[in-house]
């Protein structure tokens, strides 16, 4: 494989991964378009730095998502809300076992 096309299949490997992730969304809101369009909606929010990632996760739990937490973060862009997502998610996960 040469360099030039690593980059190439990265994009490519994003781009199905995102798919898959928006119709893992969409099975999981019962393919309701409106409440699909209001999480891409607090997603974009999210991504645009308008709520902080305590608050999204929290939408994520209000829309019962709570199951894809770790697959929004993987493709999150920014690498510092990937790690929010994954620290706020985990230890939210590990306060509901002492619960």
């Amino acid at each position: 494989m040469s360099i030039s096309a690593s980059p190439l299949l990265k994009v490519e490997y994003v781009q199905s991964s995102n798919k898959s992730l928006v119709e893992k969304n969409r099975a999981a809101l019962e393919f309701n378009e409106e409440k699909f369009s209001v999480f891409k909606l607090i997603s974009t929010e999210y991504l645009w730095d308008l709520i902080d990632t305590a608050e999204y996760l929290a939408y994520v739990h209000q829309f019962g998502l709570s199951h894809l937490v770790l697959e929004l973060a993987r493709l999150c862009p920014s690498a510092e809300k990937q790690r929010e997502l994954v620290e706020i998610h985990n230890y939210n996960v590990g306060k509901e076992w002492f619960c």
